[in-house]
């Protein structure tokens, strides 16, 4: 229903912002990776959102860039994964070290999160590992598959990789990876090519 809703930014915890949006309060539930990126209150800022329905309630999650929103979109995909416990893992570990630890079979990053057991953790990343290998990941123009292109391997693989699961297209995040220094630490690679596509996000 929501795309993302930019205002001011009325108040903010460690689990949650207001945005002030034409005199409407909309109350989001944030990671704590987002509520540590929130500007001070008074000051604008954007959130991109996901709308949780249930029986009793209706919830509006907030994430700080569309990586974020991907990664707890791709997490919420996983049978019994909830947005509570995909909320857990990304306040545990953040959208990019999250794509790592599933491109590189760390479930015991994963497990670190809140309400998450190591056969969980596992279960997370046999089930998006399974859709990275099937190419359910495709390209925008969809003549190309992510199964179907193999990794280069190194730092640039796994970066690209780990790009892929958070839902960007694997010629948008070469692209990006080309720009970025190859010799820093793969997470710190990671960010500064989700700085170069989040320039380009809508």
């Amino acid at each position: 229903m929501f795309h993302h809703i930019e205002g001011s930014l009325a108040y903010k915890d460690r689990g949650c912002a207001v945005i002030d949006c034409g005199g409407v309060g909309y109350r989001m539930t944030v990671s704590s990776p987002c509520a540590a990126a929130l500007p001070r209150e008074g000051e604008r800022v954007k959130l991109y959102t996901h709308m949780v329905v249930r029986d009793d309630a209706v919830e509006l999650l907030g994430f700080s860039d569309m990586a974020e929103r991907s990664a707890f979109q791709m997490l919420i995909s996983v049978s019994g994964v909830g947005p509570k416990v995909a909320m857990s893992v990304l306040s545990a570990l953040g959208a990019d070290r999250f794509a790592l630890a599933v491109v590189s079979n760390n479930h015991k990053d994963i497990a670190l999160a809140r309400g998450v057991s190591v056969k969980t953790a596992q279960k997370i990343i046999l089930e998006l590992k399974d859709k990275l290998n099937a190419g359910d990941f495709a390209e925008e123009d969809g003549v190309i598959g992510v199964g179907s292109v193999p990794a280069s391997g190194g730092v640039r693989g796994d970066a690209l990789d780990s790009l892929v699961v958070l839902g960007f297209p694997r010629s948008a995040a070469n692209r990006a990876l080309d720009g970025v220094d190859l010799t820093l630490p793969i997470t710190q690679v990671i960010k500064e090519a989700l700085k170069v596509l989040g320039k380009a996000a809508p």
